[in-house]
């Protein structure tokens, strides 16, 4: 391998590990940037004037229920548990997704809860609700009343669920003291569902508060809520908090003008508080909102239709066109193909024909770059004078029709393939516990126990010894003869720093490019043999 091609792939690793720790952040939809203003009908306003200083004089009525905390709206995708203190969802079970203890995933952590209303009524939160269940339009519904009878104040929390993973939350309320705010909150953190060494390392990355106000996308990962964040402000158009395959987010039903959204650390999580701010005071309140409870799928965030597919991860903005292109495809073969191993096999073999001719073409300028070395470094040698040198140098490459870059082509097709791969692979939900065979129990992980990481250097190591030819020393001078030992050094440690890099990669990762490195060889074997045959070596 000629210097500047190890020098290439050195790039690769720096480039990629730079990026997956700098660069990589959601792109920002590009959307109609005019804010919808939140109007008020006028049944809203209400004859009873009280004052916010009145608010803690309001006695509501006790109900007659104890308290429950397992109140269960269900369908078929998942299981959500209510509580009638306060009116809140304290457990959210999806039933298609386990925990590595077989249990299925809840994304709310133990004794926690979401959807507190604050700012409306005293000890709102602890009070206990009526409530009753019902159908609306076909669809489970369950409501929960309180009310003051002193006051004639009736405040409800009305949800209704759907058949996939969404919930709508109705917010109503009758004689209300006079408020122009309130705080809905999503503070409850969401819950760590993988426990291996490599998520639990990556939770400061993955775990994140995704938003768009103002019809611009604006996120903040764990990593740098650590170190405190202000609250963004302006219309908000939805608000989540994501794990690395899951997520909780709230869609008002439309954009709330002059909201705060107020990121919170929660124990090893995050969460929000959504503040809603009125241009008036109301004492009747009516507003409502969607709520997506699930996995974070392309397709499903996809179809709201305003921008949430970006909670998604795709990585660099200029590469997420090429990382869904490769989810799309990898799904397609999957519908046919149960093992998502083997379909990383396929995949990487189906690159590897389509990327076949330019390879061929690349390899064999490469072997005619090492077959003029000699007279490069004659011209070298002979011209001092840079110019000069570099003019005598573009007339030998002309004269043996050698492109110098050539032999570093495969690799910079490589690079976006590889970029666009790893999100899809490290991200996708579909890759969560996907097992290929034995020890590779979950690809979407590093390989436990170096195995595929291994088997890619030693595959490189061979791949690089067949693209050299042997080179004469005996003439050449010490400069000359160094570059040849600093070659000889890259052969032997490029393969085991790169096995160290791609030791915390995702094992499909490594084992698509690990199968890529397979294919090379084979196809620069019998390159090799035809061009000895042909005596083009």
């Amino acid at each position: 391998m000629e210097k500047r091609t190890a020098l290439a792939i050195l790039l690769i690793a720096v480039v990629y590990w730079f990026s997956a720790q700098y660069l990589w952040k959601p792109a920002s939809p590009v959307q109609n940037t005019v804010g919808k203003t939140h109007t008020e009908p006028m049944d809203r306003v209400s004859d009873i004037q009280m004052t916010s200083s009145d608010r803690n004089q309001i006695l509501l009525q006790d109900s007659d229920k104890d308290r429950e905390d397992d109140i269960i709206l269900s369908n078929s995708k998942m299981k959500i548990s209510f509580s009638n203190v306060g009116a809140v969802i304290n457990k959210v079970i999806l039933n298609d997704f386990e925990l590595s203890a077989h249990q299925q995933v809840n994304l709310i952590p133990d004794h926690r809860s979401i959807l507190q209303i604050t700012d409306l009524l005293p000890d709102i939160n602890e009070r206990v609700f009526d409530y009753t269940k019902s159908f609306e339009n076909n669809r489970q519904t369950i409501t929960f009343e309180i009310i003051s009878n002193e006051h004639d104040i009736v405040f409800r929390k009305r949800f209704v669920m759907h058949d996939d993973y969404l919930i709508e939350m109705f917010l109503e309320g009758e004689n209300l003291p006079n408020f122009d705010s309130y705080t809905l909150s999503m503070n409850s953190g969401i819950s760590v569902t993988e426990t291996n060494k490599a998520a639990i390392k990556d939770m400061k990355n993955s775990f994140k508060i995704v938003s768009q106000i103002n019809w611009e996308l604006r996120s903040i990962p764990l990593s740098k809520l650590s170190k405190g964040a202000a609250p963004f402000t302006g219309s908000v158009n939805w608000a989540a908090v994501r794990s690395k395959y899951f997520t909780m987010a709230i869609i008002p039903d439309e954009p709330v003008m002059a909201t705060s959204l107020n990121p919170n650390l929660i124990g090893e999580t995050m969460g929000f508080d959504l503040k809603i701010k009125y241009s008036h005071p109301l004492t009747n309140l009516n507003d409502q909102y969607k709520i997506y409870l699930g996995p974070v799928v392309y397709h499903n965030l996809k179809k709201y239709d305003n921008g949430m597919e970006n909670i998604a991860e795709f990585g660099a903005k200029w590469l997420r066109w090429l990382a869904k292109l490769f989810l799309i495809f990898i799904q397609f073969l999957h519908k046919y193909i149960g093992n998502y191993g083997v379909v990383i096999i396929i995949f990487a073999l189906i690159l590897k024909f389509l990327l076949s001719p330019l390879t061929n073409k690349a390899l064999n300028a490469g072997k005619q770059m090492q077959k003029i070395q000699p007279y490069v470094k004659e011209i070298q040698t002979k011209y001092k004078d840079i110019k000069k040198q570099q003019e005598e140098l573009r007339k030998l490459y002309k004269e043996h029709k050698v492109n110098p870059l050539g032999g570093c082509l495969p690799l910079l097709l490589q690079m976006p393939i590889f970029f666009a791969l790893y999100p899809v692979l490290r991200y996708s939900i579909e890759f969560r516990q996907a097992s290929f065979f034995g020890w590779l129990s979950d690809l979407s992980e590093p390989d436990p126990y170096w195995v595929l990481p291994i088997a890619m250097g030693i595959f490189m190591f061979v791949q690089q010894k067949m693209t050299q030819t042997a080179q004469d020393t005996s003439q050449m001078d010490e400069k000359q003869l160094a570059m040849v030992q600093s070659q000889k050094m890259m052969l032997y440690m490029m393969p085991p720093f790169m096995v160290f890099i791609f030791s915390s990669l995702p094992a499909g990762l490594v084992l698509y490019w690990t199968t890529f490195n397979v294919f090379s060889i084979i196809q620069q074997y019998f390159l090799n043999k035809k061009n000895k045959k042909e005596g083009k070596i």
